[in-house]
């Protein structure tokens, strides 16, 4: 493989090989090797795609937060009560805590599991791994409780954890696909084809192309509600055209013999026939798509430090997590899985990630 650049907006992938030495199939099983999906480009996949991680990441959040609310409404009884709970009443609202974490934990926390154990498997640490171990060590020292019969439990901080952070990184999907779609929607205003007067002006029939094989000085018939095809300058005919995707201005502006005509721009009453100036990757439609994507692709300082901080954070925090437990286990048992837990959630690298 000689180069590779991945587009985090966009979820496109530019790969350049040498088709001698590997094939399209050795790439994709290297991609998969890595813990991802990858597929040749299509824009309806893409949007088919899309829409599905976001209705599942919704369904997963809707999930959480509704065993959250569920859980704090049993939990507050405990924490509110100034002579405490009947033993029978307290350990039922536990038993009901325990079902319904069951789903927030094993349904919508799924995706920090997943990147947990990739990240564990491909030996790195990432953001999910305190997450993941925060998670199950807070539930499985509540299990344990509820099924002991005593000692405290943690129903309510792991659903409020996983619910808080589907809830995040729903935001970030929702900012990251706006992103996406904006940079998409740049893309589907290059028109594909054009129609060509090779005799202009003694007439005959034009001839489609096309448009990116168009040259200066051909001249082109662009119909009503057709997309301008190329940079140029207006031969003949007068109409009014929308240039929104290049300016912002939704308003037509009227257009007549002389004046300019930008590719993307779309002609709304009358047919024009236009000069090509320019065409191609040469237009400035084209040049805007290259820097929407750039910028889309280039990743910021900021994100650059936050990602090499990531690990040596991680693992620093993963050490004090351990060193707490082994404090408190010799002074003071009781209290050594509480406050490792605390230093867990607390400390979370996900806004770091963010």
């Amino acid at each position: 493989m000689a180069a590779a650049c991945v587009n985090y907006a966009t979820r496109r992938a530019l790969v350049t090989w040498d088709p001698r030495q590997t094939q399209l199939a050795a790439v994709l099983r290297a991609i998969a090797a890595v813990g991802y999906r990858a597929f040749p480009y299509d824009p309806a996949r893409r949007e088919a795609l899309a829409r599905r991680e976001r209705r599942a990441l919704l369904t997963r959040m809707a999930v959480a937060l509704l065993a959250m609310m569920q859980v704090m409404m049993f939990a507050i009884p405990v924490y509110l009560a100034d002579d405490g709970v009947a033993p029978e009443h307290r350990k039922l609202l536990e038993w009901a805590s325990f079902v319904l974490t069951l789903p927030a934990l094993f349904y919508s926390a799924a995706p920090f599991f997943t990147g947990g154990w990739r990240d564990v498997t491909h030996r790195r640490l990432g953001m999910d791994v305190p997450v993941v171990l925060g998670l199950s060590a807070a539930f499985a020292a509540s299990a344990w409780s509820t099924f002991a019969g005593t000692g405290p439990v943690y129903y309510d901080s792991v659903t409020m954890f996983v619910a808080l952070l589907l809830v995040a990184r729903y935001v970030e999907l929702a900012a990251r696909q706006k992103a996406g779609d904006a940079i998409e929607s740049i893309a589907r205003q290059r028109p594909d084809t054009a129609e060509r007067l090779a005799r202009w002006p003694g007439g005959g029939d034009g001839e489609t192309v096309p448009a990116a094989t168009l040259s200066p000085g051909d001249v082109v018939l662009v119909r009503p509600g057709a997309l301008v095809p190329a940079d140029g300058a207006v031969l003949d005919g007068r109409s009014h055209v929308e240039e929104a995707m290049l300016t912002g201005e939704s308003a037509p502006r009227p257009r007549a013999p002389g004046d300019a005509l930008w590719a993307g721009a779309v002609n709304r009453d009358n047919a024009l026939v236009m000069r090509v100036d320019a065409a191609g990757e040469d237009t400035r439609l084209a040049a805007i798509l290259r820097l929407a994507e750039r910028a889309a692709a280039t990743r910021p300082a900021v994100v650059k430090s936050a990602d090499r901080i990531a690990a040596v954070f991680v693992a620093a925090l993963l050490a004090l997590a351990a060193a707490t437990a082994a404090f408190w286990w010799l002074h003071e048992p009781s209290r050594a899985f509480a406050v490792t837990f605390a230093v867990l959630a607390v400390s979370c690298p996900c806004a770091l990630a963010l």
